[in-house]
């Protein structure tokens, strides 16, 4: 095999098994406090952190055991959305989180709940064990794009990359 037709085969290699995470959108990794905790106390903060930097008009909305937001104007600190929270009643608490991707512009979202240990003592009407269900949207220029895990461009450039390594043996008349 001739020196190009290497080359074009290690090419084609490295582009076929290239993670697809280097072509997705931006995705929450983890969060404090993690999903399914148990915590002893309302939390001060809640931080969502991302694959990709958020752009700073990241949403965050956060329902304590009583349905009621608890959430403070959230922050962009690095990967991370930061909200600060207010005291919460116990029970079940979820967060509801959506961003914009300040590297690619894709929309990205995310929901996950935690428990503050305790018995919640919630006003007249709230039920605590099926508080609404919290909506955060993202800006309305993205909010209609379609997402796909599917790593289409690894796989052109993969394609791509296989067919110039047969057309530098086909050239080079390399076995």
């Amino acid at each position: 095999m001739t020196r190009i037709a290497q080359i074009a085969l290690a090419v084609g290699v490295m582009f076929v098994l290239t993670p697809s995470t280097t072509f997705a959108h931006g995705e929450g990794t983890r969060s404090v406090p993690a999903a399914g905790a148990d915590l002893r106390n309302a939390p001060e903060e809640v931080r969502v952190a991302l694959t990709e930097r958020p752009a700073r008009d990241a949403r965050i909305q956060i329902l304590d055991g009583c349905g009621e937001e608890v959430s403070q104007s959230p922050s962009v600190v690095g990967d991370e959305i930061v909200a600060p929270v207010v005291d919460g009643a116990p029970g079940r608490w979820t967060v509801t989180w959506a961003a914009i991707s300040s590297l690619d512009g894709h929309n990205t979202r995310g929901s996950f709940a935690f428990r503050v240990v305790g018995e919640a003592d919630c006003p007249a009407g709230a039920d605590a064990s099926e508080a609404a269900a919290p909506v955060v949207t993202a800006p309305a220029e993205t909010a209609q794009e379609p997402r796909s895990s599917f790593p289409l461009v690894a796989v052109s450039a993969g394609v791509l990359g296989l067919v110039a390594m047969a057309a530098a043996i086909r050239f080079t008349g390399a076995p």
